[in-house]
C-alpha cells in the first residue's frame, strides 16, 4: 500500500532532526507535488520540514520563508493544529535570531488554537525553551514539567527526549548537575534507541558542558569531541560547540586555544546569522583578549557583547557583559583611574542579584583592591568581607577566590600572618583542583588561576584572575525538530568536591533547542 502524500511529508519531518539533507530534499519533492495537486495540508507539512531542515543546516533566514509558508498552508488547509505546530517551529527560529518577544508571541498564538492534549504539551515546551533562552527560568520549569509529564503519557517519545535535553540546560544553569546529567543520559538512550543521531550529537555537547562547569575537563572534552564528529558529520552548525569548548580552555589556561576557538564561533555565529549565541561568544572572546593582554581589543568586544544583549533585552547578559567592560578598563589604564570603586560595587550587587556568583566575587575582589589603592581601607574591608562568605563550600575556584578575599581583608587590618595562612589555603584548593582534572597537559595551565598572596595596598590588576565568562547557550533543542544546545527549540561531571570549578558566566548562556 502506498504511502499518502501526507504521510510521505511526515516521514521527510521526522527526517529532518536526524538527517537534514536527506529530509529537504524529500520535502521539496513532496512540496512540489502538493502544489500540483493543490493540497494545503501535505504542503504545510512539508515546508514545515524545509524550515526545521533548514535551521540545522544553520540557514534561519531560509527556515523563516519555510515556516511562514507552512502556517499560511496550513490557513489554507483549515487544520488548526498545523498552523499551532508550524508557529512553534517559526517561535524558535525567532528566538535563534534573536527575537525573544515575537517568538513569545508566537508561541502564544499557538497555544490559543491547541486544546489540552499533546499539542498543547508541545507548545509549553515550546515556551519553556523560550523563556529559558531569556534568562527566565523560574518561569520555564513548571511549563517544562508539565509538558514532560503530558508526552510521557502520550508515548510521544521524541518529544520526551528534546524536553530531557532541554530541562537539563536549565538545571545546568541552576547548579543542579545530577538532575542535569539524569535528564541528558535519559535523553541519549531515546536518542539511540529512535536512531535521533543528530539529536545525540547535540546531547554529547550538552554532557560536556556538564562536565565542564562541574571541573572534569578530560571528561568534557571527551563528549566535546564526540559531539563534533557526530554535528560536523551531519553538516550541523557547531558555534555553540566551539563556545563550550573556549569556556573550558580558558578554565584551565590556554589562553591562545581559548581564544582561537572564541574567534572561530563568533565567525560561525556572524555567518549563519545566528544571533541569539553571538554576544555569548563574543562575551568570551573578550575575557580571553583580556587574560591574554589584548584589553584593547577584550573591551571592543565586551563593548558589543553588551549592546547585542541589550538588543536582545537579556538583561542578566548585559550586566555580565558591563562587568567585562570595566575589567578591560582596568587592564588598559594599568591604573584605576578610569574605573571607579562605586562602580564595581554597583556591578557587584547587581552581578550577585543577577545570579552570577563566581563574577560577582571577582567584582568585590576588585573594587576592594581600587579602595585600598584609594586608601579607602574600610571601604574595602567590606568588599572583601562579602567576598570572603563562600570560603567553606562551593567549586574550588569559587572557594579559592573567597579565601583570596579572606587574605586581602587581613592584610588590610594588618594581620600579616593570617593573610598569608589565608592566602596559603587558596593555593592548597587550587593545587587540589589542578589534580583533580586529570590530565597533564590540562593541569599544567591550570596553573594560571593560582593565587598570589596580597600585595601590601599596592593596585594588582591581573589578581581578578578569570571572569565567569559566558556561558552561554547550552544547547536548546526546539521541541519540535531542532537541535539542543543546551535547549532544543522548544527549540539550546563527575567529581563535584574536587575537582569542580565554578560555574562561570559561561554557564548560563546554553542555548535550547527548538
Amino acid at each position: 500500500m502506498h504511502a499518502t502524500l501526507q504521510e510521505q511529508a511526515r516521514e521527510a519531518l521526522r527526517l529532518a532532526e536526524g538527517n537534514p539533507a536527506k529530509s529537504a530534499a524529500l520535502a521539496r519533492a513532496i512540496a512540489g507535488r502538493a502544489r500540483k495537486n493543490g493540497d494545503p495540508a501535505p504542503l504545510s507539512i512539508a515546508e514545515r520540514a524545509l524550515g526545521v531542515a533548514a535551521l540545522q543546516l544553520e540557514d534561519p533566514e531560509a527556515a523563516l520563508r519555510h515556516l511562514r509558508a507552512a502556517i499560511r498552508a496550513g490557513r489554507r488547509a483549515g487544520a488548526a493544529d498545523l498552523v499551532a505546530e508550524a508557529q512553534l517551529r517559526l517561535a524558535f527560529v525567532l528566538v535563534v535570531c534573536g527575537h525573544g518577544r515575537r517568538a513569545l508571541r508566537e508561541v502564544e498564538s499557538a497555544l490559543a488554537g491547541t486544546g489540552d492534549g499533546v499539542a498543547r504539551a508541545r507548545a509549553q515546551a515550546q515556551r519553556a525553551v523560550i523563556l529559558n533562552q531569556l534568562g527566565r527560568l523560574d518561569e520555564a520549569l513548571p511549563d517544562y514539567h508539565a509538558a514532560l509529564s503530558a508526552l510521557r503519557r502520550a508515548d510521544d517519545h521524541v518529544w520526551v527526549q528534546r524536553i530531557l535535553s532541554n530541562r537539563a540546560v536549565l538545571y545546568g544553569y541552576r547548579q543542579q548537575f545530577a538532575a542535569a546529567e539524569a535528564d541528558l543520559h535519559e535523553a541519549a538512550r531515546l536518542c539511540a534507541r529512535l536512531e535521533l543521531d543528530l539529536s545525540l550529537g547535540f546531547v554529547h555537547e550538552n554532557l560536556g558542558w556538564i562536565n565542564a562547569l562541574r571541573g572534569d575537563a578530560p571528561a568534557a572534552l571527551h563528549y566535546l569531541d564526540l559531539a563534533e564528529r557526530s554535528l560536523r558529520a551531519q553538516g550541523a552548525p557547531v558555534g555553540e560547540l566551539l563556545t563550550d569548548r573556549s569556556q573550558l580552555l580558558l578554565s584551565v589556561r590556554l589562553i591562545s586555544e581559548a581564544m582561537q576557538a572564541a574567534e572561530e564561533a563568533v565567525g560561525e555565529f556572524e555567518q549563519q546569522g545566528r544571533k541569539i549565541g553571538l554576544p555569548e561568544a563574543r562575551l568570551l572572546l573578550a575575557q580571553a583578549a583580556i587574560l591574554d593582554g589584548q584589553a584593547g581589543r577584550g573591551l571592543a568586544e565586551a563593548r558589543k557583547a553588551a549592546r547585542e544583549f541589550g538588543h536582545q533585552r537579556r538583561l542578566r547578559w548585559a550586566t555580565l557583559a558591563r562587568f567585562t567592560v570595566l575589567r578591560a578598563q582596568l587592564a588598559c589604564d594599568g591604573r584605576p583611574g578610569g574605573v571607579r570603586v562605586g562602580q564595581l560595587e554597583r556591578a557587584a550587587d547587581d552581578l550577585a542579584a543577577a545570579g552570577w556568583r563566581v563574577s560577582a566575587t571577582e567584582a568585590r575582589l576588585l573594587a576592594g583592591q581600587l579602595g585600598l589603592w584609594k586608601g579607602w581601607t574600610g571601604r574595602a574591608r567590606a568588599q572583601f568581607q562579602q567576598a570572603s562568605r563562600g570560603r567553606g563550600s562551593g567549586p574550588a575556584l569559587q572557594r579559592a577566590e573567597a579565601w583570596h578575599a579572606e587574605a586581602l581583608q587581613r592584610w588590610a587590618t594588618g594581620d600579616r600572618r593570617g593573610a598569608t595562612s589565608a592566602a596559603r589555603t587558596a593555593l592548597r584548593i587550587m593545587d587540589e583542583h589542578q589534580a583533580g582534572l586529570g590530565a597533564t597537559d590540562l593541569r599544567a595551565h591550570a596553573a594560571g588561576h593560582r593565587v598570589e598572596p596580597p600585595a601590601a595596598g599596592g593596585w594588582r590588576g591581573g589578581d581578578a584572575g578569570p571572569g565567569a565568562g559566558p556561558a552561554a547557550t547550552r544547547h536548546h533543542l526546539p521541541c519540535g525538530h531542532g537541535r539542543g544546545r543546551r535547549v532544543r527549540q522548544h527549540r539550546d561531571r563527575r567529581r563535584p568536591a574536587r575537582g569542580a570549578r565554578p560555574v562561570t558566566a559561561w554557564a548560563a548562556a546554553r542555548q535550547p533547542a527548538g
